[in-house]
């Protein structure tokens, strides 16, 4: 193994071990208050602002539905939503258009073992499969909001059929009452995907949410 080779694999253990402790420290919590505020937006109670002060942004927000449990293979929790591929020169994987999320994620170059014939190391993989991390971006709505919202269980509608580093991706996803919701995504060559949202809002409702 080259010293190159050594340094990215370094790099990459670095970046899952700040990304796995973001989640675990800061994600994980917030995820646990979202879901109280939409429990109680649900009973009818007014949902007060994080605890951490975090201050409510200019579109409606979704509920956070409960993890499922692990139940199924990988492969089985891969076929749950219908896909759009990742094909880079190194990275594998794809997109799921139910929740637009990132949830499958493969090395190209790099295996599990010496063995160049072993499987390919895996970065992310679906809800409900084992070892199952993905990147979820969502919303919490503010109470009194009646605009549909996209959801954990939303299947986006995309411009294309594969995300490559040459072309990016866009998700998008009608509320209706003329709400528009878009999600850009862009993966360069040195593995870093760009997520941007923009939401068109052509209702006579002004929107508000909480990002999780």
């Amino acid at each position: 193994m080259t010293q190159d080779n050594k340094n990215l694999i370094l790099a990459i253990s670095l970046s899952l071990l700040v990304v796995f402790g973001w989640n675990y420290f800061y994600a994980g919590p917030q995820m646990e208050k979202a879901r109280q505020m939409q429990a109680q937006v649900k009973a009818g109670q007014p949902a007060a602002p994080p605890a951490n002060g975090m201050a409510p942004g200019t579109v409606a927000g979704t509920p956070v539905a409960d993890a499922p449990p692990v139940s199924a293979s990988r492969d089985e929790a891969l076929a749950l939503s219908p896909r759009i591929a990742i094909d880079t020169v190194k990275l594998s994987g794809s997109i799921a258009l139910k929740g637009a999320r990132i949830d499958d994620v493969s090395l190209k170059a790099y295996h599990e073992t010496i063995d160049p014939k072993s499987p390919n190391i895996v970065l992310l993989s679906p809800d409900g499969a084992l070892d199952a991390y993905f990147a979820d971006i969502g919303y919490v709505p503010q109470p009194g909001s009646t605009v549909i919202l996209p959801g954990p269980d939303t299947v986006w509608t995309a411009d294309g059929d594969r995300l490559t580093v040459q072309k990016p991706l866009t998700l998008s996803y009608d509320a209706g009452k003329g709400v528009v919701f878009k999600r850009v995504i862009t993966l360069d060559d040195q593995y870093l995907f760009t997520i941007t949202d923009t939401i068109d809002n052509g209702s006579a409702e002004p929107l508000s949410f909480f990002v999780h």
